[in-house]
């Protein structure tokens, strides 16, 4: 487990409907949705809040330092608070540093704020220019990259294609268990084969939707948690790897002779937990080792 100063736990969390176009509110009223929210399920006031970590990808909307702007939206004037832009990783970055900073023992109590407005700008447009446009020509399409998943299919053969359709499948069943998410649709995997190719071999179905919405997260420190909600939901521990051997294009990050970040990640948070892993009758387990739970 993590070797932090004192546990940390989810004490609220409050979510805007989350969906294509949201006309009806600007940023800073979208995000006091999801903050209103939060506060409400975990039944504290602004008051009761000592820090804000706000985090969205700046790049898509196009209007930088967000959080000044959207501080009378989640209360933050006269108080500590950092801004945080990773990419496609915002969520979780904005997680884990929340978490720290309550663990750390800087914080007793912290608001994790998370949003995105994309009908504003151009997300694809964003993302495509973001790729170098000599060095990384042969990759400039965007989120819709499909030379991972082209790597997979060589080193792992056709049949990658509908294991992904089948995850695409069990993404969408677990979407649906929430009443705020974008899409909230039953697919098959035929649905998913059977969807036009957007470069191949990655279909339209393989893709997320470009969605808006925000999403707010309260975390507190075990003496405030156990006073504020009868079930808070305790963090067991997270990691961070990044492996970007980045030099030119004959050695990007997806070449097949580099381990991925995420792999390194698991590794690392499996070890930690006492997390074992193996195969029985063609499925995937992890389970906590017996020594793990003593």
């Amino acid at each position: 487990m993590a070797h932090w100063n004192r546990k940390v736990a989810i004490v609220g969390v409050g979510q805007t409907q989350h969906r294509s176009h949201s006309h009806d509110v600007n940023q800073l009223e979208m995000i006091n949705q999801a903050v209103r929210a939060a506060l409400e399920d975990a039944q504290l006031s602004i008051k009761d809040i000592d820090m804000n970590v706000h985090g969205n990808m700046e790049l898509f909307e196009g209007i930088y330092q967000g959080d000044m702007w959207h501080v009378d939206g989640y209360g933050g004037f006269m108080k500590p608070g950092i801004r945080i832009t990773t990419g496609g990783t915002t969520g979780g970055t904005i997680s884990a540093a929340a978490i720290n900073l309550v663990a750390s023992g800087c914080y007793d109590i912290v608001m994790a704020i998370g949003f995105e407005k994309l009908e504003e700008a151009n997300a694809t447009t964003g993302i495509t220019n973001f790729f170098d446009p000599l060095w990384c020509r042969w990759v400039n399409a965007g989120a819709i990259n499909a030379r991972s998943a082209g790597q997979m299919i060589k080193n792992f053969g056709i049949g990658v294609e509908e294991i992904a359709a089948k995850l695409r499948v069990q993404i969408a069943e677990n979407a649906a268990l929430n009443p705020y998410a974008h899409l909230r649709q039953k697919l098959t995997v035929e649905d998913v084969m059977k969807s036009p190719y957007l470069m191949y071999p990655l279909r339209f179905l393989h893709m997320c939707p470009q969605s808006n919405g925000a999403c707010c997260i309260i975390y507190a420190a075990e003496n405030k948690a156990t006073k504020i909600s009868r079930k808070p939901v305790w963090i067991v521990d997270h990691d961070s790897a990044h492996v970007e051997n980045y030099i030119g294009p004959d050695t990007f990050i997806l070449e097949e002779d580099n381990e991925k970040s995420q792999s390194v990640c698991a590794r690392r948070l499996y070890k930690r937990n006492g997390i074992i892993t193996g195969t029985w009758n063609g499925w995937t387990f992890s389970c906590r080792s017996r020594q793990a739970h003593l």
